[in-house]
């Protein structure tokens, strides 16, 4: 059900059909100032929204306990609030029930919130109407966002013209007006959101889930697990070193769905592990030296990084374990701008002059292991995230080079090894 704010004011009753249909929600267009708006919280104290102004993106949200489309709102609005961070973000729900008592609003979102959880939202009762007077609200739900300038924005109804052809017509007949509501408008208000961000600066958050298992690594026998691939018995010990393993694997999964997002299509991970008397021990993708662990630490991922949910069980002999985090996806492109990492890799020819074979291709993949520009050796080409020279200036610089040599750039995207 879409409510029209006080429908029996005669003023509204007094518009004809054809003046309504082109009614806007609110009387504040985007590009105006928003002018002081105050009000009580829901135990009744004063509220001012200036100090909000000016600091971050807000977005108010205007319902009634009497409008269903306006609580459905609320509901993606709590998403919302999960999805931008609060620094940049503050969604404020302006609940326009003058007429009821104050302890009847809270009391429904004490409601609300234990059957549903947490609005996540800052609430304002416009006890007065001032607020509904001071921007023009006309019907609602309505969404209006105010840049951190105090700027309007946007201003988002879920209405169509259908929607204002049954308003104008509630409002001739001075009942509330119904319609259907928009399932696109969080959509709109996301896009809205992510171009808004304070100081010009983009509020882009992606949530990713991931997940990884691993099992006890040794001896087993029928009953389990019996002995690390030392012969130690301590299983605790063993549990642990997993545990870690998998935590460094969850992290690197989530950098790799990261950079997917901005366009960086990371290659696979490479199975990390040493022997031990033949046998291959898996360990953590971080393992030195590694491109994952210089990536990670290079765009200081861990700044960029919140956490929602880890959740981890051990079945019998196995650990699984997944997590939900939100990453801060503007952050990551500047950093990744500031590294000059681009977001296609380019295919750099490898000319290579050596007494063997042998001797190239071992750089080659000393380099793909340490390297995280390096997407894939195909070849005689190495598809590449930089310039030519970016590669040659890597070459040159691997931290353990097993042979005698130099490297230099030849024309367009080529470089030349000699290895000696």
């Amino acid at each position: 059900m879409r409510a029209m704010i006080r429908a029996g004011c005669v003023l509204l009753l007094m518009v004809g059909l054809a003046a309504a249909q082109d009614l806007a929600p609110v009387g504040v267009a985007a590009g105006s100032r928003l002018p002081p708006l105050s009000g009580v919280s829901l135990d009744g104290a004063p509220v001012d929204l200036g100090p909000l102004l000016g600091r971050n993106t807000v977005v108010l949200s205007f319902w009634s306990i009497h409008c269903i489309d306006c609580i459905r709102e609320l509901d993606d609005l709590r998403a919302i609030g999960r999805e931008f961070p609060p620094d940049d973000v503050t969604v404020v729900a302006v609940n326009t029930d003058s007429g009821l008592p104050t302890e009847r609003i809270a009391g429904f979102v004490r409601r609300y919130e234990a059957s549903r959880g947490a609005m996540g939202v800052r609430h304002l009762l416009d006890r007065d109407a001032a607020i509904v007077d001071a921007l023009g609200v006309s019907y609602i739900p309505v969404l209006v966002v105010v840049d951190r300038t105090g700027t309007v924005s946007s201003v988002l109804t879920g209405y169509t013209g259908q929607d204002r052809q049954r308003l104008g017509q509630a409002m001739e007949e001075g009942r509330v007006a119904l319609g259907a509501w928009s399932e696109g408008l969080r959509g709109r208000l996301r896009t809205v959101l992510r171009g808004s961000g304070p100081g010009g600066r983009p509020v882009e958050w992606g949530s990713f889930r991931v997940e990884d298992g691993m099992p006890l690594f040794g001896l087993y026998d029928a009953s389990g697990w019996l002995a690390d691939a030392a012969g130690r018995r301590d299983r605790a010990v063993e549990q642990a070193r997993v545990e870690a393993v998998v935590a460094d694997a969850l992290k690197v999964a989530l950098l790799r769905e990261a950079m997917a997002s901005v366009g960086v299509q990371l290659p696979a991970t490479d199975p990390a592990g040493h022997r031990v008397a033949g046998l291959q021990i898996p360990e953590s993708p971080f393992a030195v030296p590694g491109r994952w662990e210089r990536l990670y630490q290079a765009v200081q991922f861990d700044e960029l990084v919140r956490v929602e949910q880890r959740d981890a069980t051990w079945l019998g002999d196995e650990y699984w374990a997944g997590l939900v985090g939100d990453v801060d996806l503007g952050r990551l492109r500047n950093r990744l701008h500031e590294l000059d990492f681009p977001a296609e890799p380019v295919r750099v020819r490898v000319v290579t002059v050596s007494d063997f074979d042998y001797k190239p291709r071992a750089v080659l993949q000393s380099l793909r292991r340490q390297s995280y520009r390096v997407q894939a050796v195909q070849g005689e080409h190495i598809v590449y995230y930089g310039s030519a020279a970016q590669l040659a200036d890597e070459v040159s610089a691997l931290s353990a080079k097993p042979f005698k040599g130099f490297v230099e750039v030849g024309a367009g995207d080529e470089i030349r090894i000699e290895v000696y």
